[in-house]
């Protein structure tokens, strides 16, 4: 680490300050031959040989940049064309030797030489003065003029045939036969332009190239293919450019062409923040690319891979690889190769927390700021660039205008909805350098763009584990737009960005994909079997979408708070949050919140309209982590190394098991209750005492299992929330919405439990809980197909209001929402009565279920799972889907559980309560109530059971 702090130090511009032969080369040019700065120069470069060459690369170590670009230039302008000229003066004498030529004749035809191509008519000059001094070899120095003065007018022929290599290498992972094919139908020089562009900044034109090659060989087509997938990608048609990846992949035969196509689904994968699956791709691409004629795309893949690596903890592991790079770019003289490598160490350093110097290497390898793409780089990489060097001048208030000229300039090379990681980070430098300067205002402005361009992307990806890595890598914007907000102590705007960066979504179905996004989507995720291990049909395209994690999302509606602070998408809707918790639960308490890297932030909004907004320290060894790892391990959240068998006795022996002493389960709660219920709530609950007063519930997926109803607003006397208010969860507004559209009938009409549909996956050891509540008209304890369950469904759908009883296992997978579902019978995803099948219309449910099962409330898995700070709160699981299929009020488990006839009976309770109450919050409320009153008088109960249960719906 201390080597990488003292990068760009004051021995680096030691090293700069060191001369070179190039130095002479240019003192000479500029101040012409006989000048003193000649000697000067040329002292200079001997006297500080020695001390270059330690600084440059060896084996040993990696060397300074100075002392690198110097010997590349050295090389390139003196050594070169030294060499060259001592090389034609030794042809000259030793065909003067051999023709006989005078002395002085070969002294004047030797210093001629080094004329030629500088000042040729000097070296001709020189050259013919040898006539008189040999009248036998009088044609001698004519020859020799014109011999060297050939040879270099064909030098630049060399340029022609390296470009003519570059052009073979650009295609070199197509067979040769198809190279000739090409060639001969006339379409290589177009089909390599297109070929070309599609790999550079210029990739949106690469469609008319394609087209005008006509019929290529069949090997081409995966290639082009591939290019209109990439065309596609920088056009901002994320949809198309997956499709077209996976069907260029799947329909490539040669293995350098599947390479090839690999290498450019990883860089779709890469721009659209999906790392781990890019670096896949890379590796598919680096095992494929062989040979030596695809060399130039190996080495592509490689060092992408390099690049990755860079974000691993092992700076050891990562320096030896740059070291064996910065190697290779010496020994070939390559300067662009060089700079990359600078700009990795570059980066480490930054990382690592040691860049203190690293300023002044970036000003020497970073250019752009004018607006235009560095030549040698993408306009991503110099946008990255300008803002890697915008960032560490961040901590310079003396350079608070070269920040801002790098971050416009970035802003210039990219378009935001084409390039949306790349403009995020240029506005997030942009509000980070207002912030330092005082000018909130100006810097709530710029991230707010950012959150803008975050989410606009965002909802254009097309599964949930992409969806949440995207959220991942934009963390640093939510944080800086809510850390702005809490230090202008605007609660309002608080409160709309903790809305922002929820990222509700709405399902879009499966009907926009295809065949062809499955081998995109299969090759990068692994989901595993949900139940049994038999894979979808090869037939049902839908199915096997949702299979490899396929789960399209639509844009909801924004939510405004106030009259709207943040900018919102031309014909994006928006809705007033105020309004729509006035229609949700009247006049009601309402708790927003969503956890950012280390932090939770929480909105509280009261029954009068007022907001107050405050945030958590989630960091480990802070008490609110500490409260919520003694919640997790309370709960039957499976823990590492753990069976089913060792999570009941762990939670059985907890504080919400059976106790020695019923003041563990308050001690427990009251500690959840100082870390996470905001003061404002817990104090204005406490002395509310408003009959039918409910408190609405928005929290993030990691908090999702906490029981809200059941926290301490004091612990003497023992005061629970759910003695002050019902508490209704909202799995998003654009869910609530959905419910708020349909009409409402009278209070007083009664909804009889018309379907009790228990272990509908035929599950063996479900057997206290197979039991369908009293009165239930259509009672089943069988195993039923999603065929029958539907064909149920329809034939009571008649009228809506009347109550669902389902118990059975609920199964799903973490990140991929669209297998969140009820067990049926059948096998793979047949057997799953999942989102895809609710959101349909062919099960149509009615106005109220109870659903008995672990999870049922299809968020809990976020609770113990490690999801990178990602804050997305797609809460798109089964309960969300009956809801959206047609439920207006369900009352389901917030986490798993497990059998038991006093949670059975608490179950029956329920969904008799749920039949006739006019008000389904409150009645679940008041069987809450009451089992708070018999636990308090004869400790009696399992309380993880009892308070798994939650209420969501539409108030």
């Amino acid at each position: 680490m201390r080597w990488l702090a003292e990068r760009g130090g004051a021995a680096d511009r030691e090293v700069a300050a060191l001369g070179s032969p190039v130095d002479v080369l240019i003192a000479g040019r500029q101040f012409g031959w006989t000048d003193s700065m000649v000697t000067s120069s040329l002292v200079g470069a001997i006297t500080d040989r020695r001390a270059l060459r330690r600084a440059r690369t060896s084996r040993a170590h990696i060397g300074s940049l100075p002392a690198d670009a110097a010997r590349i230039v050295d090389v390139r302008e003196v050594l070169h064309p030294l060499l060259r000229v001592l090389f034609l003066a030794a042809l000259v004498l030793a065909g003067g030797l051999a023709a006989g030529a005078g002395p002085v004749q070969l002294v004047l035809i030797v210093l001629a030489v080094p004329f030629f191509g500088v000042r040729t008519w000097v070296g001709v000059v020189v050259a013919l003065a040898g006539v008189p001094f040999g009248w036998e070899t009088w044609w001698l120095p004519v020859l020799c003029a014109m011999s060297v003065q050939v040879v270099v007018l064909t030098l630049p022929l060399g340029v022609w045939f390296r470009a003519a290599g570059d052009r073979r290498a650009l295609l070199g992972f197509l067979p040769l036969r198809t190279l000739w094919s090409l060639a001969l139908k006339g379409n290589l020089p177009v089909f390599a332009t297109a070929v070309d562009l599609a790999g550079g900044d210029n990739a949106d034109i690469a469609p008319p190239f394609l087209d005008a090659c006509g019929d290529v060989p069949a090997e081409c087509a995966p290639v082009v293919t591939m290019c209109r997938a990439v065309a596609a990608f920088h056009g901002g048609d994320l949809d198309a450019a997956i499709a077209g990846a996976a069907k260029a992949r799947d329909t490539a035969a040669a293995p350098a062409v599947r390479g090839w196509c690999a290498l450019g689904t990883a860089s779709i994968l890469l721009a659209s923040g999906r790392d781990e699956d890019g670096r896949d791709a890379l590796a598919t691409a680096l095992g494929l690319l062989t040979g030596r004629r695809t060399r130039r795309w190996r080495d592509r893949a490689a060092l992408a891979l390099l690049e990755l690596d860079l974000e691993q903890d092992d700076v050891v592991a990562v320096l030896r690889q740059v070291h064996a790079v910065r190697l290779r770019a010496v020994r070939a003289r390559d300067n662009e190769l060089l700079t990359r490598t600078e700009m990795w160490l570059a980066r480490l350093a930054v990382r690592h927390g040691s860049g203190e110097h690293v300023a002044w290497t970036l000003d020497q390898i970073v250019s752009g700021e004018d607006g235009r793409a560095n030549v040698a780089s993408s306009r991503d990489d110099t946008a990255a660039e300008l803002l890697l060097r915008a960032t560490v001048n961040l901590a310079r208030p003396e350079a608070a205008a070269r920040v801002r000229t790098d971050a416009d300039a970035a802003l210039a090379q990219v378009d935001a909805r084409r390039r949306p990681l790349a403009a995020v980070n240029a506005r997030l430098v942009l509000a980070k350098l207002c912030e330092a300067q005082g000018d909130s205002a100006a810097a709530l402005g710029h991230v707010a763009e950012a959150l803008l361009v975050a989410n606009r992307a965002r909802y254009q990806l097309p599964s949930g584990r992409w969806r949440a890595q995207w959220s991942a890598r934009q963390l640093d914007v939510f944080a800086t737009a809510l850390r702005l907000a809490d230090t202008v102590g605007d609660s309002e705007l608080v409160a709309e960005l903790l809305e922002a960066a929820r990222g509700e979504v709405l399902p879009a179905g499966t009907a926009t994909g295809d065949a062809s996004m499955l081998g995109l989507l299969r090759q990068f995720t692994d989901p595993g079997p949900v139940v049994g291990d038999e894979p979808a049909p090869p037939t049902d395209v839908d199915a096997s979408l949702v299979m490899a994690g396929f789960s399209p999302v639509t844009r909801p509606p924004t939510a405004r708070v106030g009259g709207g602070r943040l900018p919102v998408d031309a014909g994006t809707e928006a809705f007033d949050l105020d309004l729509r918790l006035v229609a949700t639960a009247g006049r009601c308490w309402y708790w927003s919140a969503v956890t950012v890297a280390d932090r939770h932030y929480w909105a509280v909004r009261t029954p009068q309209g007022r907001w107050t907004h405050g945030w958590v320290d989630q960091r480990s060894g802070s008490p609110a982590a500490a409260a919520l790892t003694a919640l997790a391990l309370a709960l039957p959240l499976e823990q590492p190394g753990e069976d089913h068998a060792d999570v009941i006795r762990r939670v059985l022996r907890g504080p919400l098991g059976r106790p020695d002493e019923p003041g563990r389960e308050l001690r427990l709660l009251a500690g959840i209750a100082d870390a996470f219920l905001p003061a404002p709530l817990r104090r204005g609950l406490a002395a509310d005492e408003v009959a039918g007063r409910k408190l609405v519930v928005s929290l993030p997926a990691a908090l999702s299992h906490l029981p809200v109803a059941w926290l301490p607003l004091s612990v003497e006397p023992d005061v629970r929330v759910v003695e002050r208010a019902a508490v209704v969860h909202v799995p998003g507004w654009a869910v609530i919405a959905r419910c708020l559209d349909r009409s409402r009938p009278p209070i007083d009409v009664p909804r009889p439990v018309r379907a009790a549909i228990v272990n509908a996956g035929g599950a063996a050891d479900i057997t206290t809980l197979a039991v369908p509540p009293p009165g239930a008209e259509h009672a089943t304890a069988r195993p039923l197909s999603k065929a029958d369950v539907s064909a149920l469904l329809i034939a009571l759908s008649d009228q809506r209001e009347w109550l669902l009883y389902l118990v059975g296992h609920m199964v799903g997978e973490l990140g991929n929402a669209g297998l969140h579902g009820l067990e049926v019978a059948g096998s793979g995803l047949g057997g799953v009565l999942t989102i895809r099948d609710l959101v349909d219309g062919t099960f149509p449910m009615p106005s109220r279920a109870v659903v008995v099962g672990c999870d049922s409330m299809g968020m809990a898995t976020g609770a113990s799972a490690d999801r990178g700070g990602a804050l997305t709160n797609e809460w798109l699981g089964f309960s969300a889907a009956m809801m959206l299929a047609g439920a207006d009020d369900i009352c389901c488990t917030a986490y798993p559980v497990y059998e038991n006839r006093t949670f059975l009976r608490l179950a029956h309770r329920l969904a008799d309560r749920l039949t006739t109450a006019p008000d389904a919050a409150w009645a679940v409320a008041e069987v809450q109530r009451e089992r708070l009153a018999r636990w308090r008088e004869t400790g009696a109960g399992l309380p993880v059971l009892w308070q798994s249960f939650v209420y969501i719906g539409r108030g």
